[in-house]
């Protein structure tokens, strides 16, 4: 990706929304052989052995018993991304999907992503999940090759090394609980929690009072000055 804030909605089109060769074309294209995959329900680690499985008798071996295409997935972490995205897809063929917002933060380059979807099973009856997410996304300079050399081509591009798709609690729990019955709870466990804090700041308020006296507090400090501070 020469522009990640512009050209990553369309990479995320085709990574939920393709069939399954144009998944596995945009695995390939925006992604490291090692990157790295984290979700709530499941996570590849990072690792890349392709050159080993490479080697020549034991590529041939693995072949003559039909085991290649097994191999080339197991052979990356990027490899079992494209298996978790072809499940994905056949769980739910159809998935209607937005994104939202995208950030970037060009220092660390790391890309979040907000985005909601409609994941369905049609299999099952009632299976229904409208969820929010917000997917972050670290990026690493892509290598140079022989053909951007041979163009003259300077511009910077950049490749996908770790996705991390981060859920709120609720919109997890959406997944597997069809009725909502966990999220009505966890909404009531919520309020209640919040409930107790007030009360227990309440009850404890000379804990504050000491820690105003006490730590590092003596001079009076306006949120200006503190944000000033930062600034310079």
């Amino acid at each position: 990706m020469e522009d990640p804030v512009n050209e990553i909605p369309k990479v995320i089109h085709l990574l939920t929304q393709s069939p399954p060769h144009l998944q596995s074309a945009a695995l390939q294209r925006f992604f490291t052989p090692s990157a790295t995959f984290t979700h709530p329900f499941c996570r590849t680690g990072s690792y890349d052995l392709t050159e080993y499985f490479r080697n020549g008798r034991l590529e041939g071996s693995l072949a003559a018993v039909g085991m290649k295409g097994a191999l080339e997935e197991i052979s990356s972490s990027r490899g079992l991304m494209g298996g978790i995205y072809r499940w994905y897809k056949i769980l739910s063929p159809r998935i209607d999907l937005e994104v939202d917002s995208v950030a970037y933060d060009e220092k660390n380059m790391t890309l979040y992503v907000g985005l909601h979807q409609l994941f369905r099973i049609p299999y099952i009856p009632f299976c229904s999940a409208p969820v929010k997410l917000v997917t972050v996304l670290d990026l690493v300079p892509r290598p140079s090759t022989s053909h951007d050399q041979s163009n003259g081509s300077s511009k910077t591009t950049y490749l996908i090394s770790s996705q991390n798709d981060l859920y709120q609690t609720n919109e997890f729990f959406k997944f597997f609980d069809p009725l909502r019955i966990l999220c009505f709870g966890l909404l009531i466990w919520q309020f209640m929690a919040t409930a107790m804090t007030v009360v227990g700041q309440a009850v404890l308020r000379p804990v504050v009072w000491w820690e105003e006296g006490n730590i590092g507090m003596h001079a009076e400090r306006r949120v200006e000055d503190v944000t000033d501070e930062k600034e310079d």
